[in-house]
C-alpha cells in the first residue's frame, strides 16, 4: 500500500469513512511520459487510473495546462494544441480524480523530445564582402551568421557546401563558418565573383538552406595608364566653329575599376577634357597664319591610393586644313542674245564667264534648259533644240557655275535669248476652192463669204485681193484685202448669173497661194402648194392603238420645195411615211367619250399655204372589266375558329350591260393550296376550310378575280387583294426546369445574381409574354436539424428575366442551405403556369484579412548600419479569423534589390547589404501580410528606409570648359555662362549652401581679371567692363568652387569668350534721292538695263557688302517686269512692256548690307522709291466703233454738204500715235470724209438715175504714229431713196447713236458663247485650235424676215407685205476663224498652279446685209453638243441658226411726224384744240422713244403661243413677242421664240473691239437682276445706260420658274453657254 493511500486510509478512519477511503487511490503517486514535438493534435498522451471499491465512477481534473491538454472520465490524457521543444521542453502539472465529497491527486511529468523541424536560419542571406587583391590565403573573409533553434544534436552545422564552384575562377572554402580563400584574388581577370552556400542541419531528416555571396575584389594600382599612340595626328577645317571637338586621345590601363584623366599645358587654341580626352577649339583658326600645333598631353590614373598614382605622356600634332571661302562670281548678272528661228542646233550662242579668288578653283557650268546645252569646262552655250518663233519668242534660263570646293561654292546668271521671226511658211487656205450661195435679192453691202486663210508664222500679216486677169465681176463683188470678207457692191440677177468666179491671191509679202471663189446665186419660191383632196372622210375603231395610220396626203409643189405639214391636235398628228406624208393616232379614242372629229392639217412650201380637212369616225366595243368596290379587302378571324364560317365578303360591279355585265369570283393565288379559305363564286363570302394557328401564320394575303362572261370579246377581268388577319388565343402552357440548384458565397453583396430561371411559352404576343414570382423560402441550418420559413423578399426575384439575386445578408454561420419555390406563369387572363424548386447551397468565406498596426511604416538608419542588424521590430499584422485563415507570412513585393529581407513569420526586417548613399539615400518597399485562407486575403503597408550620415564626396565640375560668344561693346548685368559644380557621390544633390565660385588668384589672368565677375552663389558670370574686337578677339578666364568648410579643396573651371564685332552703320543711297524716277520706251528690249541704283556702307569685310532686292507695293502684287542684279544694282527688263495696258511700276530697291557675325537681326538695310514710267510707241492700230455702218438719203431733200453720219473711232496710243486722219480710199466720188472728225459728207449732187441705188463707201483710219503709221477701214453703205418713206421725214435717216438692237441691227452682230470645264491640259494640247477650225468651218441659216417663217402669227402681217422692199432672205453665209476672239481668262502661256479647269469665252464679229429690217433682232444658237465635241476632236462643223423677231415700223411713222404735226396745229383754228393735245401728247412720248431712254413695254404672254398687241399702231409701245413658257424649260427651243436670253450694252463691243482678250463686265446689266426674278411672266431685263443712268430698253424675260436654268445672279450663263447680244 503506497504511503498516499495510507494516510488516505488513516484520514477516513479519524472521520469514520474508513470504507470509502479504502476504494479511492491512483495506481501511481507520479507518472511520466516522453512525447515528440511533433505528436498530432488530438492523440492519446497517457492514461492514469484510481483503485475504487465503492462502485462509483471517479472523476478526472487537470489542475495545470488545461488549455494544453485535456483529461476526460477514463482518464486518458489528450493533446489540446501543437508541442515546440524550441519554445518548452517539458511540462509538470498533477491531476485529480474525486469521488463524492473525497479527492485524491498525482503529479504528471511530460518531457517534449527534439524534432528536426527547423531549417539553419542565415541572416542575411545576401552577404557581401569587399577583399583586397593582395589578401592573404590563411586568414578567414567572411563569418557566416548562422543558427538552428532545434537542440545541439539537431542544430549543428556540420556541413557548409559551395554551390557551382566549378564555374568559378576563383576557389573557396569553409571550415567552422568561416570563408577562406583556395586561391589568389586578381581584379583585373575578375572583379567579382558570385556563389551560394548550402549551410545542413545534423538532425534526422537533414534540413538546409542556403547563403548567396557577392565577393568584391578591392584592386591594387600595379599598371599605369597607356596611350594607344605616341603621337596622335588630327586634322582641323580653319572654318570650324569654337567649341568644335578636334580629336579623342585614349589610353589603356590594365588596373580595373581604374579612371583616368588628361591634361596639357596652357594653350589659347585648343582645351582637353580632362575625362573623356575629347580636344576642343578654344580660339578660330587661320590657315593663312599657322598651318599646324604640336601640343604635349599627360595621363594620369586615379587609384584609391593616392599614393601609388601612375602618368604617361603622348604628342598631339593638329594640322589645320584650308578652306573653301570664297564662291565663284560671274562677270555678268544678266546675259542677253538675239538668234534667228532657224538657226542650226549645236551653233555656238553666247559665252558666260565666271572667276573665283580661291586658289586653283577648278569651276564647273551647268544648265537645266531643254533648248540650250552649256559646256561645263568653257561655259559656251550652243543650241541644242530646234527654236520655233510661233512657239516660244523668249527663252529665260539660269545657268550655274559651281567651284570643287567642299562644302561647294555656286553663283547664278540670268540668260534671255530673244527669237527673231523668220518668213518660213506659205499661207495656207482652209480650202483650194470656196463657194457660197446667196439669194438673188440679198441687200448691197451684204457679207457673202469669206476667204479663210491662215500663216503659220506668227508676225505674219496676210492680204487678200482679186486676180484682175480672171473672169471676176469686180463691179458685184469687193473684197476686203485685211480680212478676206467678199462683200456685195450692186444687185444680183439670178436670171442673168446664176455663177460667179472669181480668182483670189493671198500673200503675206513675200509668198503666196491661189483659191478659187464661186458665188452660187439662189432663185426666190413664188409657187403655191396644191394638195389632191382637200376633204378627207376615214373610219377608226376605239380600240385602235396609239400609231395607227389613219390617211395619206398627196400635195405638191411647183417649184419643187420641200413641203411642211402641221396639225394642232392632242389625239392625232402628222408624219412622214416613206416618200408620203400620213395622219396617225397620238393618244387612245374612247368612243362614249367623243365619237367623231374634224381636223384641219396645214400644207407650206415656207412661203405660201394650203390645207386639207379629215373628218375621223370613231366605231365602239364592248370594253368594261368588272370592277371591285376597293382594291384591297380585310379580314379578322380567331386561330380557334370552326371550319365553314364566313369571316367577310366581297363585292364587284361591271358597267357592261348584258352577259358582258355578269361575272363570277374565284382566288387566283399561286398558293392556293396552302390557303385554308375559299370564295363563293356568286356572293364573294370567304369562308375557313383549314385549321388556323397564329403561331404559324399571323396572317395570310392572296388574290381573288372577278371576271365577266365576255359574249362580244374575250372575259374582262379584275382583280382584289384579300388580307386575313389571325386572332391569337392563349392555348399553351409555359415550361419551366422542376429542380435547379446552385451556389450563393457567404456575405454576398445586395443584387448579386445567383441563377437565371428560363421559362418557355410557345404563344406569341402578350400570351407567350411570361412573369416570376417566389412562392416561398425555407432555410436550413446545423445541418438541416433546423428549419426556417423566411419571407419572399429574402431573395430578389425579376419578374420578366428571372434573374434571382441576393437580397438579405447570407451568413454561413444562419444557414447553410435555402430551397426557393418559384413559379411562372403566362400573360392569358386566366393565365397558365408551371412551379420550379431552387436549392442553393451556402459557400463559406475567409472574412477578414490582416490588419498591420500602423498605416505606414519608417525607420532612419546611419550610412555605417552594420550588416544583419534588425530596421524595424513593430512592423506586425493581426488577423481575427482562426486556424490556418488567420495564420500570417510576410513578404516583400516588387523589391529587386538585397539591400533587406524579411522574416516571412514574424516580419522583422533585416540589414543584408551595406547602405551606400552614392546609391540611394532614400528606399521604398512595400510589405505584404497574407493569411492562409483559400482564397487567401492580404493587406499591403509602405515601408520607407530613410539613410543619414552620408558623406558627399569629392568635388567636381560639371564642365571643365565654358564657351560663350560676346558682341564687342556689350555690358550685360544677366550671366553669359553659369557655372556648376557637382558632389561626385552624388551629382543631384542641391550644393548651393555648401559650394562657393570665385574668380582664380593667378599672375598670368591678373590683367583680365577685371573685365570679368562671378556669383560665389550662383556662379553667374557677368562682363564688368567693354570688350573690344579690334583690341582682342579671344578672352579666356579661369575660375574656382570649392566646399565652404574646405575652400583649399578647390575645382578649376576655364572660360573661353569669343569677342563679335558689331554692324554699325546702314547703307545709303547715292545723293541721298528720296526717289529715283526713270522713263524708258514700252519697247524696251527684254534683257536690257536701263538703270543702276547705287548704295554704299562705311563697314568693312561683309558688314560693309550691300546686296539689292526689289520690293513690291500692294499696287504691283500681279509681278513686276523688270529684275535688279542683286550685287551690281543693275535693272532689267525680264518681261514685255505695254504702255496702253499699264504706264508706270512703283516699287521698292532694298539696299541690304551682309553682316556676318551679327545674324539677321543685326542686319541693316534701305529703301528707296523707284518711279518707272513707260512711254507710249505706235503698237496700236485705230478701232471704231462699228466696222460697218448704214444710212439712208432721200434723192428729193438731199443737197451737197448734208451730213451722213459721224464715224465712231479712236485709238488705245497717246499723242502723236493717236491722232486720227480719216480719207476714203475707193471710187466713192460722191462722197466725203472730214479727215479729222471723221464726219461722212454728201459731197455732190445726185442725179435722178440715183434714187435705187446702193453706193459703197471705204474710209482708211489711219494714226499719226512715226515711224509709219497703222491702219483700219470702215465701210459704209448707202442706200438712196426716190422719196421720203414713211417713217422718215428728213433727207438722211440713220440709226440713232443710242438706240438699241431692237430698233437698228446694223451691220454688225456679235455673238458670245462660255464652255465650261475645259481641262488646262486639253487646251493647251489643242483643244483652242480645234475652236478655231470648228468655228471657220461652221455656217449660220438665216430663217426668213416672213412672219410666218419665224412663227410670228396673226398681226405681224399686217405690218410686213410681198410688196415690201425688205424681202424675205433664206441662205446660207459662213463666218470665218479671223472673225473669232477668245478669251480663256487669261494668257496661254500661263498655267495657274493647282487650277484644273477653264472657262472659255469666245466672241464671234459677223457682218450682215445692210438691206436689213431696223425692228430685226438676229439670236445666233449654236447647240452645245457642237460647242463641246470642238474640244475633243478637229473636224466638228458647228451649224448656227438664227433666230429674227420684227417689231412693227409703224411706230416710226408715228412718232417720226411729231413736229410737223405740232406746227400744223398751231396754223388751223382754235376749234382743233383738242387734236392739238393729243398730238402734244404723242409727241411727249415719242421724244423719250426718239432719245431712247424710256418705252412703256406691252406684256404679251397668253398661254396658247405668242402674240402681238393690235393697238401698237395707235401709240408708240413697242410690242414684242413672248413665247410660250414650256419653251423655256426644255433643252431645245424654238429657233424662233423672238426672245433672246440676255442682251448687254454697246460698250462691251467696244471692248472686244479695242482689245479682244478684255474681259467683259455684266454689272450694268445685272444691276437690277434680283428685283426681275420677282416679276413674273413676261418681267423684261433692263438695258442700262451707264452713261445717263437711264434704262434704255426693256427685254423680255423668263418666268421665275426658269429663272435658274438660264440666268443666275452674278454669273450670267446659259446653261453650259451663253448667248449675248452686242449692238
Amino acid at each position: 500500500m503506497t504511503p498516499l493511500c495510507f494516510l488516505s486510509l488513516l484520514l477516513a478512519f479519524a472521520t469514520g469513512a474508513y470504507a470509502t477511503c479504502n476504494t479511492l487511490c491512483f495506481e501511481s503517486n507520479t507518472y511520466t511520459v516522453d512525447v515528440p514535438e511533433n505528436a498530432t493534435v488530438g492523440s492519446s498522451l497517457l492514461t492514469v487510473m484510481v483503485t475504487n471499491t465503492s462502485g462509483s465512477a471517479p472523476e478526472y481534473k487537470l489542475l495545470h495546462f488545461d488549455t494544453i491538454f485535456s483529461i476526460n472520465s477514463s482518464g486518458v490524457i489528450t493533446l489540446l494544441q501543437p508541442l515546440d521543444f524550441e519554445d518548452t521542453r517539458s511540462y509538470h502539472m498533477s491531476v485529480q480524480a474525486s469521488v463524492n465529497m473525497y479527492v485524491t491527486t498525482a503529479s504528471v511529468d511530460l518531457t517534449v523530445l527534439d524534432v528536426n523541424d527547423n531549417r539553419p536560419y542565415c541572416s542575411p542571406d545576401l552577404l557581401y564582402v569587399a577583399v583586397s587583391e593582395e589578401t592573404d590565403m590563411v586568414d578567414p573573409v567572411l563569418q557566416f551568421p548562422c543558427h538552428d533553434a532545434d537542440d545541439e544534436a539537431n542544430g549543428v552545422f556540420p556541413n557548409y557546401e559551395v554551390e557551382s564552384l566549378a564555374l568559378l575562377d576563383v576557389s573557396v572554402s569553409v571550415t567552422d563558418g568561416k570563408l577562406y580563400l583556395g586561391s589568389r584574388l586578381d581584379c583585373e581577370a575578375s572583379d567579382r565573383h558570385n556563389f551560394s552556400i548550402t549551410v545542413t542541419d545534423n538532425g534526422t531528416p537533414q534540413m538546409s538552406t542556403s547563403v548567396s555571396v557577392v565577393l568584391l575584389v578591392e584592386p591594387v594600382n600595379e599598371f599605369g595608364p597607356v596611350f594607344v599612340e605616341d603621337v596622335f595626328e588630327f586634322s582641323v577645317n580653319e572654318l570650324t566653329e569654337l567649341g568644335m571637338p578636334v580629336g579623342n586621345v585614349t589610353t589603356t590601363d590594365k588596373d580595373c575599376e581604374d579612371y583616368i584623366t588628361y591634361s596639357i599645358p596652357f594653350n589659347d587654341h585648343f582645351y582637353i577634357d580632362s575625362l573623356s580626352g575629347v580636344l576642343y577649339l578654344t580660339k578660330s583658326l587661320d590657315y593663312e597664319m599657322v598651318s599646324s600645333y604640336e601640343v604635349e598631353v599627360t595621363a594620369f590614373d586615379h587609384p584609391n591610393d593616392t599614393n601609388t598614382q601612375l602618368s604617361s605622356n603622348a604628342t598631339i600634332r593638329i594640322s589645320v586644313l584650308d578652306s573653301n571661302d570664297n564662291p565663284p562670281v560671274f562677270t555678268k548678272p544678266l546675259y542677253t542674245m538675239q538668234v534667228a528661228e532657224n538657226i542650226a542646233i549645236d551653233e555656238h550662242i553666247i559665252d558666260v564667264e565666271c572667276t573665283d579668288a580661291d586658289t586653283n578653283a577648278s569651276i564647273v557650268y551647268s544648265e537645266s534648259y531643254d533648248f540650250f546645252d552649256v559646256d561645263e569646262d568653257t561655259g559656251s552655250i550652243s543650241l541644242s533644240m530646234e527654236l520655233n518663233y510661233e512657239e516660244v519668242q523668249l527663252h529665260r534660263f539660269t545657268v550655274t557655275c559651281s567651284d570643287a570646293g567642299s562644302p561647294g561654292f555656286s553663283s547664278v546668271a540670268v540668260v534671255l535669248v530673244q527669237v527673231q521671226d523668220v518668213n518660213e511658211y506659205h499661207p495656207s487656205l482652209y480650202n483650194t476652192e470656196f463657194e457660197a450661195q446667196v439669194p438673188e435679192d440679198v441687200g448691197i453691202g451684204s457679207n457673202l463669204t469669206k476667204i479663210i486663210a491662215h500663216d503659220q508664222d506668227l508676225d505674219g500679216v496676210l492680204r487678200y485681193q482679186f486676180v484682175l486677169e480672171s473672169e471676176c465681176p469686180i463691179d458685184t463683188l469687193d473684197i476686203d484685202s485685211l480680212t478676206g470678207d467678199i462683200y456685195l457692191i450692186n444687185n444680183l440677177d439670178y436670171e442673168k448669173d446664176q455663177n460667179l468666179h472669181c480668182e483670189v491671191n493671198v500673200t503675206d509679202g513675200e509668198r503666196s497661194r491661189m483659191t478659187d471663189l464661186i458665188i452660187h446665186v439662189l432663185d426666190i419660191n413664188d409657187v403655191p402648194p396644191t394638195c389632191a383632196n382637200s376633204v378627207l372622210t376615214r373610219s377608226l375603231s376605239e380600240d385602235a392603238p396609239v400609231n395607227t395610220r389613219v390617211t395619206n396626203f398627196s400635195c405638191i409643189d411647183g417649184d419643187s420645195k420641200d413641203l411642211e405639214y402641221s396639225l394642232s391636235s392632242d389625239t392625232f398628228y402628222v408624219d412622214s411615211c416613206g416618200d408620203l406624208f400620213c395622219m396617225f393616232l397620238g393618244s387612245a379614242l374612247d368612243y362614249e367619250t367623243r365619237d367623231a372629229y374634224a381636223l384641219r392639217i396645214e400644207v407650206t412650201d415656207g412661203r405660201y399655204n394650203t390645207s386639207v380637212t379629215v373628218h375621223v369616225l370613231v366605231s365602239p366595243v364592248n370594253e368594261f372589266p368588272p370592277v371591285f368596290m376597293a382594291s384591297s379587302y380585310e379580314c379578322n378571324v380567331s386561330e380557334a375558329a370552326a371550319l365553314g364560317i364566313k369571316i367577310c365578303q366581297i363585292l364587284a360591279s361591271d358597267q357592261d350591260e348584258g352577259e358582258d355585265g355578269k361575272f363570277q369570283y374565284r382566288i387566283v393565288d399561286d398558293d392556293e393550296e396552302n390557303i385554308p379559305f375559299s370564295i363563293d363564286t356568286s356572293s364573294g363570302d370567304i369562308i375557313v376550310t383549314g385549321r388556323l394557328d397564329y403561331e404559324a401564320h399571323t396572317h395570310y394575303n392572296f388574290s381573288v378575280s372577278s371576271c365577266d362572261f365576255g359574249v362580244n370579246l374575250t372575259s374582262l377581268c379584275s382583280n382584289a387583294t384579300i388580307y386575313v388577319w389571325v386572332i391569337n388565343e392563349n392555348d399553351n402552357h409555359p415550361t419551366c426546369a422542376s429542380n435547379i440548384f446552385a451556389q450563393v458565397k457567404e456575405n454576398s453583396s445586395y443584387g448579386k445574381v445567383i441563377t437565371t430561371l428560363e421559362c418557355v411559352d410557345d404563344d406569341l404576343g402578350m400570351y407567350g409574354q411570361t412573369g416570376h414570382e417566389i412562392l416561398n423560402v425555407t432555410g436550413f441550418s446545423e445541418g438541416g436539424n433546423s428549419i426556417s420559413m423566411l419571407p419572399e423578399s429574402f431573395f430578389l426575384l425579376n419578374t420578366s428575366y428571372g434573374v434571382v439575386a441576393v437580397n438579405e445578408d447570407i451568413d454561413y454561420e444562419t444557414y447553410q442551405l435555402f430551397e426557393v419555390y418559384t413559379k411562372c406563369k403566362d400573360g392569358g387572363i386566366p393565365s397558365l403556369s408551371c412551379v420550379s424548386k431552387i436549392t442553393l447551397e451556402v459557400v463559406p468565406e475567409n472574412e477578414y484579412q490582416p490588419t498591420f498596426s500602423k498605416e505606414a511604416y519608417s525607420v532612419t538608419v546611419p550610412e555605417s548600419l552594420a550588416l544583419g542588424s534588425t530596421l524595424s521590430s513593430d512592423l506586425v499584422a493581426f488577423d481575427e479569423d482562426e486556424g490556418s485563415d488567420g495564420r500570417i507570412e510576410y513578404s516583400l513585393v516588387g523589391s529587386a534589390d538585397y539591400t533587406v529581407s524579411i522574416s516571412s513569420s514574424s516580419g522583422q526586417v533585416t540589414l543584408t547589404r551595406q547602405l551606400n548613399c552614392s546609391e540611394e539615400t532614400q528606399y521604398s518597399y512595400t510589405v505584404l501580410a497574407q493569411d492562409g485562407g483559400n482564397p487567401s486575403r492580404s493587406s499591403m503597408v509602405s515601408l520607407g528606409i530613410n539613410i543619414t550620415d552620408c558623406s558627399l564626396g569629392r568635388l567636381v565640375a560639371e564642365r571643365e570648359t565654358y564657351f560663350a560668344n560676346v558682341t564687342e561693346e556689350s555690358i550685360t548685368e544677366s550671366p553669359i555662362v553659369t557655372l556648376s559644380c557637382l558632389s561626385e557621390r552624388y551629382p543631384e544633390t542641391n550644393l548651393s549652401q555648401k559650394v562657393r565660385y570665385s574668380l582664380a588668384n593667378s599672375s598670368t589672368t591678373a590683367a583680365e581679371n577685371s573685365l570679368f565677375s562671378v556669383a560665389p552663389d550662383s556662379g553667374d558670370v557677368a562682363i564688368v567692363e567693354q570688350l573690344d574686337y579690334e583690341v582682342a578677339t579671344f578672352h579666356s578666364q579661369p575660375f574656382h568652387c570649392f566646399y565652404t568648410d574646405a575652400p583649399e579643396m578647390f575645382e578649376m573651371i576655364t572660360l573661353y569668350v569669343s569677342v563679335l564685332p558689331l554692324n554699325e552703320y546702314t547703307p545709303t543711297f547715292d545723293d541721298d534721292e528720296d526717289e529715283h524716277s526713270i522713263s524708258i520706251s514700252e519697247m524696251a528690249p527684254v534683257g536690257s538695263s536701263v538703270t543702276r541704283i547705287h548704295a554704299q556702307d562705311l563697314d568693312s569685310g561683309k558688314d560693309g557688302e550691300i546686296h539689292y532686292t526689289i520690293e513690291t507695293t500692294s499696287t504691283e502684287s500681279d509681278g513686276l517686269p523688270f529684275a535688279i542684279d542683286l550685287d551690281s544694282g543693275k535693272l532689267y527688263v525680264i518681261d514685255h512692256l505695254d504702255r496702253e495696258e499699264k504706264s508706270s511700276f512703283s516699287f521698292n530697291v532694298i539696299a541690304q548690307d551682309c553682316s556676318e557675325h551679327g545674324g539677321s537681326s543685326d542686319v541693316k538695310s534701305a529703301t528707296l522709291p523707284v518711279l518707272v514710267n513707260i512711254l507710249d510707241s505706235n503698237d496700236n492700230p485705230p478701232r471704231c466703233t462699228k466696222r460697218f455702218d448704214y444710212v439712208t438719203i432721200t434723192l428729193s431733200q438731199a443737197s451737197p454738204g448734208d451730213v451722213l453720219l459721224a464715224l465712231n473711232c479712236s485709238d488705245l496710243d497717246e499723242g502723236a500715235n493717236s491722232q486720227l486722219n480719216y480719207a476714203i480710199t475707193n471710187n466713192a466720188t460722191k462722197f466725203g470724209v472730214n479727215a479729222t472728225s471723221g464726219v461722212v459728207t454728201l459731197k455732190e449732187s445726185l442725179a435722178a438715175e440715183d434714187a435705187g441705188m446702193f453706193y459703197s463707201i471705204t474710209v482708211e483710219v489711219s494714226d499719226g504714229g512715226t515711224p509709219s503709221p497703222l491702219y483700219s477701214s470702215v465701210y459704209v453703205a448707202v442706200n438712196v431713196e426716190s422719196s421720203p418713206s414713211s417713217v422718215n421725214d428728213g433727207a438722211v435717216t440713220s440709226p440713232p447713236s443710242n438706240t438699241s438692237a431692237v430698233e437698228n441691227e446694223g451691220i454688225m452682230n456679235s455673238v458670245s458663247m462660255t464652255v465650261q470645264d475645259i481641262s488646262i491640259e486639253l487646251w493647251i494640247e489643242g483643244a483652242e485650235d480645234n475652236c478655231l477650225n470648228a468655228i471657220a468651218r461652221s455656217v449660220t441659216q438665216h430663217c426668213a424676215l416672213m412672219p410666218e417663217a419665224c412663227s410670228l402669227k396673226t398681226g405681224c402681217s399686217e405690218f410686213y407685205s410681198t410688196s415690201n422692199s425688205r424681202k424675205r432672205s433664206d441662205f446660207y453665209q459662213e463666218f470665218m476663224a479671223g472673225d473669232v476672239v477668245l478669251n480663256p481668262g487669261y494668257p496661254k502661256e500661263t498655267v495657274i498652279e493647282g487650277l484644273t479647269s477653264l472657262e472659255l469665252k469666245f466672241f464671234v464679229a459677223l457682218p450682215q446685209g445692210v438691206q436689213k429690217a431696223q425692228e430685226r433682232v438676229t439670236d445666233y444658237v449654236i447647240p452645245e453638243e457642237a460647242l463641246k465635241s470642238f474640244v475633243a476632236q478637229d473636224s466638228t462643223v458647228i451649224e448656227a441658226v438664227t433666230r429674227d423677231s420684227v417689231a412693227p415700223p409703224i411706230t416710226q411713222s408715228v412718232c417720226g411726224n411729231w413736229k410737223n404735226a405740232a406746227v400744223a396745229a398751231f396754223v388751223v383754228t382754235a376749234t382743233i384744240l383738242l387734236a392739238l393735245a393729243v398730238v402734244a401728247v404723242m409727241a411727249l412720248v415719242c421724244r423719250n422713244k426718239g432719245r431712247g431712254r424710256s418705252r412703256k413695254v406691252v406684256p404679251i404672254s397668253q398661254a396658247g403661243g405668242p402674240a402681238v398687241n393690235m393697238d401698237s399702231r395707235r401709240s408708240c409701245e413697242v410690242p414684242y413677242i413672248t413665247p410660250h413658257p414650256a419653251q423655256h424649260l426644255g433643252s431645245e427651243r424654238s429657233p424662233s421664240d423672238g426672245c433672246s436670253d440676255i442682251l448687254t450694252t454697246d460698250n462691251e463691243f467696244a471692248s472686244m473691239e479695242n482689245n479682244g482678250r478684255e474681259s467683259m463686265s455684266n454689272k450694268d446689266i445685272l444691276r437690277d437682276l434680283e428685283s426681275i426674278r420677282s416679276q413674273g411672266e413676261g418681267s423684261c431685263l433692263r438695258d442700262y445706260d451707264s452713261d445717263s443712268g437711264d434704262y434704255i430698253q426693256n427685254w423680255p424675260f423668263a418666268p421665275p420658274n426658269s429663272f435658274g436654268p438660264y440666268v443666275r445672279p452674278g454669273n450670267v450663263k446659259v446653261n453650259t453657254w451663253t448667248t449675248r447680244f452686242l449692238s
